[in-house]
């Protein structure tokens, strides 16, 4: 196997030739979303103060007022809060709204301190609560579903979006009556195409990371000290499991390659190494993420499995990676009525162009045909009998008629011949980055989106971090984003934080190190037991990540093997 330096362009050449392929459940409705997207989406709406806090005053009060009224619905936006108490009775606010009316919350660095200050017990709210007979204990996932129904409508062309500013906006999927007095937006656009955050590190930084939080998770092994991790993590704005698993606004998941590396670790630079060593050019492992089970003694399960990248499905040099419908569980083989499965529709995905069945013809209309001569016939007669009106109605009628058959014909006709030369969908759930994967073979994907107006700061916008568009005619799956946060080397980006659009490929966002929970938080009251739980965090109070329990994973694979 031939090695290569380790810098940032083999980096980037890495986390894109390797990244992994998806494939979702044709019902899947949450697709992982632009970070940013999620984290400057805003309303205009008002959220109620709590009338039995005495701090609640003017508006130069707004700092320390509680809220309160959890299903007034005016309240969904993207704020930052702390709950008032364990058993959440109130929210206090920490930014976004409603301390700057709709602004959004900003990412730049200084302002994003006040939230990175706050600790992993501050919780993002979305979606807000829904009414209830107790507050504070479930969101609405009908509210986060059409949110997020644009991207879902673009990789599935088989769901519809639904705008929560259109006429069409009480209906869910399901039929379900929703109504928002609000409309959200995201300053900071999501575009039609999933976003993979490749966080790049050396993989024996969690066991120092370990022995610093004296959480003894790794037990002193040192086995991945000679290896680099590319974990690409997810964000997914719901999750929605089958059976008695419980729903939660804002979810990560993450996939982890990992490749041997000569790796002299500098011990003063707290996981970091020095550039120019040597990496392997093809990963030797992959570990998946599973979810978290939470309702184990002591603290959560994070769940997970491995695999030999060389005995992963590929397509080309991506490993294929089977997503649980709902759940968002990563999974190396299709599971029964969990996963989209290749092998119901031979070596592709069903076929999911726009051909069907039906002739689209309308009832009756040869009748309407031999309808339409009559009454060019009668028009004719009418002439010639100086009943001039008469005749004009007769054109007019049979003329329309005849323009109603003529539209049916050729709609037939183009039916008939649709799917004929039409070869086998690929992938319809999700695509590799080297192409599209659906509908015209000749279809490119759209010129990248121009320049967001920022308010994350940090100076005039560059192209690095802008989503591309995808298909042009929303009708096929679109090229992931791929995103690489760097916390590899001594002098890399990772010393300072880059603003979105970033400069360099090699990104450092201030969010990244966010310790709380990307969803609303709800109430612990038993009641709620199997229903609803809290938004999950990406990192944790101990500096623990997917990353981090996915090297756990491996260490499990290692000394099994």
């Amino acid at each position: 196997m031939a090695a290569r330096i380790l810098n940032q362009d083999t980096v980037e050449a890495l986390a894109r030739q390797f990244s992994p392929v998806l494939r979702f459940h044709p019902d899947e409705r949450f697709f992982p979303l632009l970070a940013e997207a999620w984290l400057t989406t805003t309303t205009d709406g008002v959220w109620p103060d709590d009338p039995h806090d005495p701090d609640n005053g003017p508006a130069g009060a707004r700092a320390v007022k509680t809220l309160f009224h959890p299903g007034d619905l005016q309240r969904r936006g993207g704020a930052f809060c702390l709950p008032t108490s364990p058993a959440l009775t109130a929210v206090g606010p920490v930014a976004g709204l409603p301390l700057h009316i709709d602004r959004p919350v900003a990412l730049d660095p200084e302002a994003f301190q006040a939230i990175l200050a706050a600790g992993a017990e501050v919780f993002y709210n979305i979606g807000g609560w829904r009414n209830g007979p107790l507050d504070f204990t479930e969101g609405s996932l009908e509210y986060l579903e059409m949110l997020g129904s644009e991207l879902a409508s673009a990789i599935s062309p088989s769901l519809q979006w639904r705008p929560l500013d259109s006429p069409e906006k009480g209906v869910t999927p399901e039929g379900r009556r929703l109504t928002t007095p609000v409309t959200p937006w995201s300053w900071i656009p999501q575009p039609v195409n999933i976003t993979m955050y490749c966080e790049v590190s050396w993989a024996g930084a969690w066991q120092l990371r370990d022995q610093l939080a004296g959480t003894n998770d790794y037990g002193g092994a040192t086995d991945l000290n000679g290896a680099i991790a590319f974990t690409y993590y997810l964000l997914y704005g719901g999750r929605k499991p089958g059976a008695s698993g419980r729903i939660s606004e804002g979810q990560w998941e993450a996939i982890t390659l990992f490749f041997r590396a000569d790796v002299v670790h500098e011990a003063a630079a707290a996981g970091l190494i020095a550039a120019d060593q040597m990496i392997e050019d093809t990963p030797f492992a992959v570990v998946v993420s599973q979810g978290v089970n939470r309702d184990t003694p002591g603290e959560p399960q994070h769940l997970g499995d491995h695999r030999r990248y060389d005995a992963c499905e590929h397509l080309g040099d991506h490993p294929v990676i089977y997503v649980s419908l709902g759940s968002h569980r990563n999974l190396f083989a299709p599971a029964v009525g969990e996963t989209f499965d290749p092998s119901a529709f031979g070596p592709h995905a069903p076929d999911t162009s726009l051909h069907d069945s039906d002739t689209h013809s309308m009832d009756g209309v040869e009748a309407y045909l031999l309808a339409s001569g009559i009454l060019f016939a009668l028009s004719v007669l009418a002439t010639a009998a100086y009943y001039f009106l008469a005749a004009v109605f007769f054109f007019v009628v049979a003329l329309i008629l005849l323009i109603m058959w003529i539209v049916s014909a050729c709609t037939e006709a183009a039916d008939r011949d649709a799917g004929k030369n039409v070869g086998p969908r690929p992938e319809p759930l999700d695509a590799p980055p080297t192409g599209p994967q659906a509908g015209s073979g000749n279809e490119t994907p759209a010129a990248p989106a121009p320049p967001p107006t920022n308010p994350g700061g940090g100076g005039p916008t560059a192209g690095v971090g802008l989503p591309n568009t995808g298909s042009p005619s929303g009708n096929e799956t679109t090229f992931p984003d791929i995103r690489i946060v760097e916390r590899l080397f001594v002098a890399g980006a990772s010393r300072e934080h880059t603003a979105y659009p970033s400069f360099s490929v090699m990104e450092n966002p201030a969010w990244w190190d966010y310790r709380g929970r990307w969803g609303i938080q709800v109430s612990p009251n038993l009641s709620n037991s199997g229903t609803w739980e809290s938004g999950w965090q990406r990192i944790d109070d101990a500096g623990r990540d997917w990353g981090y329990y996915n090297g756990l994973e491996l260490l499990r694979m290692i000394h099994t093997s």
